[in-house]
């Protein structure tokens, strides 16, 4: 870019495309808008015309977010790259004590996202799903913690429109590697990711540059604006990715951090219906809105809304019709959440009567068992050094001389992030907390085929003393009995410890030990897995990536293996496939065996 068009604005470039919902998407306006009336806790946002969009605030966010873990493992890009691409801003006071020759000078991000407007066809229907908080101690709800929130089905298609102005050779490349992780890599916008929820597909179907100094240029953008752009021929997505990637090559640094690099592992599978499974939902799960005159319960009633409680489903995105059962990612997750704290707390106790001996007074094995647990969330009450640790870190961080305050607060992220993870313990690293975001999505599970089994139970509330009917409390529940779902479960990171863990799920799926819904006490929830295919998504200089043998390709910044699994799990894995997991099983546990170690010393030296 020449030094005339300089923060001008002339030089122009146009990614154009369309992003689809391949999940149901929550994007939320609040509680309030103005003085209407809602009938669900949390509704999607709207805009004026009572259409669902995709604000370009969510969009932009998710990229610099994704640009921001990209160079802090690559090699060769640092925090420069990304405040050169999203802009940095300081305040009058700021920019007179920063010095005329920062490196980091303060402008206006390059990069515009506009709000994504709905190309499909809307009608105005959208769901709304109950949730409520689980206690995890004992695995039942939790008081007071029920809610519902709204979605927007998936299948629905956005108008995709990104804009850079003034960009270098180096804003380019970077915004092309954001694009590729995005198309490649399971990123969701909007809440509830870790669920299944904001799944989005994003194709970039024109690359167009303009250059307002060229009068033909100029011209057309003056006249003919937006129609001008789509107009013009431009290049194909992959060529320009090529052309702006090719002399690039991608490897993840030696000294970079494990926790946050952004590649992951997808394990796809089936789960077939042993017995009865029971995730509630509504009777009449739409919902229709006027933005002039609010929102109202819609016609649509299914023949099963008297029943009191029903299966969840998902119809048709335009007519809400040929409604069929689903398996929620927020159930699902829950389910495996648990199953794995049971492995983690199985693990934990063994090597507390290891360390120990066979001999050894159990009163003494559980307060050993209460040191080095691995998944002691909620069992007891947490201690609040952890979080007190990382506001400590903060405060040192930005005491720090000699650094810009946009390097001080990268720097104080990372720092900020290796603290948590210390202090967390494996459960909450591998599925979050509320200092943690989850390295592990659920997505959500939909029918394999189109035909599926209910069953209509009648059931009865027993009196516990005489043994007799109480009155009034005759129920009835719509189970699905028979169905097979394909779902698929997402692990970010480098760590083998986390694809062994996974593993033992995926072992204990088909061996039908997990269970899932409601009434999982009285003979409901039995379910088996099979594992299908597995895939990888890997930077290469990566750990797993270097364990797989993948290598550095110039041009290319993720590199993909792909297994299919072929029988009884797992027996079916390929062979190295099974060398990798069988390694990330025998890493677990060592974790938990040493985990006392790596979690408390740490928290006695504060």
């Amino acid at each position: 870019m020449g030094d005339q068009n300089l923060m001008t604005g002339a030089k122009r470039l146009y990614l154009l495309g369309t992003i689809k919902t391949t999940a149901p998407l929550h994007i939320g306006l609040g509680t309030q808008i103005g003085v209407l009336p809602h009938e669900t806790d949390q509704p999607v946002l709207l805009d004026w015309e009572g259409k669902p969009y995709i604000p370009g605030t969510s969009l932009s966010g998710v990229m610099r977010t994704v640009a921001t873990q990209l160079v802090a493992v690559l090699d060769g890009w640092g925090l420069e790259d990304v405040l050169s691409l999203f802009g940095s801003a300081r305040s009058k006071r700021e920019e007179r004590e920063q010095s005329k020759a920062s490196k980091l000078p303060s402008h206006p991000s390059k990069l515009r996202v506009r709000h994504a407007r709905l190309k499909s066809e809307w009608r105005g229907w959208t769901e709304v799903r109950d949730s409520v908080g689980i206690d995890r101690k004992r695995g039942a709800a939790r008081k007071g913690i029920k809610f519902d929130y709204e979605i927007l089905p998936k299948g629905f298609e956005f108008d995709l429109w990104i804009e850079l102005r003034d960009g270098n050779e180096r804003d380019e490349a970077l915004l092309a590697m954001v694009l590729t992780a995005l198309e490649t890599l399971p990123f969701s916008v909007g809440a509830k990711g870790g669920s299944g929820l904001g799944a989005l597909e994003w194709r970039i179907e024109k690359v167009v540059g303009i250059n307002l100094t060229d009068k033909n240029d100029l011209l057309g953008f003056l006249l003919g604006r937006d129609e001008f752009i789509r107009q013009e021929k431009g290049w194909d997505w992959e060529s320009w990715r090529t052309c702006v990637l090719r002399w690039y090559p991608f490897s993840v640094k030696k000294d970079a951090s494990i926790i946050r690099i952004p590649q992951a592992f997808v394990f796809t599978y089936e789960l077939t219906v042993q017995e009865p499974v029971l995730i509630q939902g509504r009777a009449e799960p739409a919902m229709a809105f006027d933005a002039l005159k609010g929102r109202k319960k819609t016609e649509i009633c299914r023949t099963k809304k008297a029943l009191d409680a029903v299966w969840i489903g998902m119809g048709n995105k335009l007519e809400m019709t040929d409604w069929q059962p689903i398996l929620p990612g927020s159930s699902l997750r829950g389910a495996f959440r648990s199953h794995c704290e049971r492995i983690l707390r199985t693990l934990s106790w063994h090597y507390a009567r290891e360390a120990l001996g066979k001999a050894a007074d159990v009163s003494k094995v559980y307060e050993e068992y209460r040191r080095r647990c691995a998944a002691k969330v909620d069992l007891w009450e947490k201690d609040t050094q952890l979080r007190q640790q990382v506001e400590k870190v903060w405060e040192e961080q930005m005491r720090q001389t000699g650094l810009e305050e946009e390097q001080k607060w990268f720097e104080a992220g990372k720092k900020m992030a290796e603290v948590v993870w210390d202090g967390l313990d494996l459960s909450e690293r591998l599925f979050g907390s509320t200092l943690w975001r989850s390295l592990v999505v659920v997505s959500e599970a939909y029918l394999k085929s189109d035909g599926f089994g209910e069953l209509l139970f009648d059931h009865l509330a027993v009196e516990r003393f005489s043994g007799g009917a109480l009155e009034h409390k005759k129920f009835d529940t719509l189970p699905i009995t028979q169905a097979t779902f394909e779902g698929k479960v997402a692990v970010f990171g480098d760590e083998k410890w986390a694809l062994g863990l996974i593993a033992l799920l995926f072992k204990d799926l088909a061996d039908g030990l997990v269970r899932i819904g409601s009434a999982k006490t009285r003979g409901f929830g039995k379910v088996t897995a099979k594992l299908t295919k597995v895939e990888a998504v890997l930077l290469p200089g990566s750990q797993l990536a270097q364990r797989l043998g993948v290598k550095t390709e110039k041009g290319k910044v993720w590199q993909c293996r792909s297994w299919e699994v072929q029988g009884e799990f797992p027996k079916g894995l390929p062979d190295d496939l099974k060398g990798l997991l069988s390694e990330g099983v025998s890493e677990l546990n060592e974790k938990v065996k040493n985990f006392r170690q790596q979690s408390f010393e740490g928290a006695e030296g504060q």
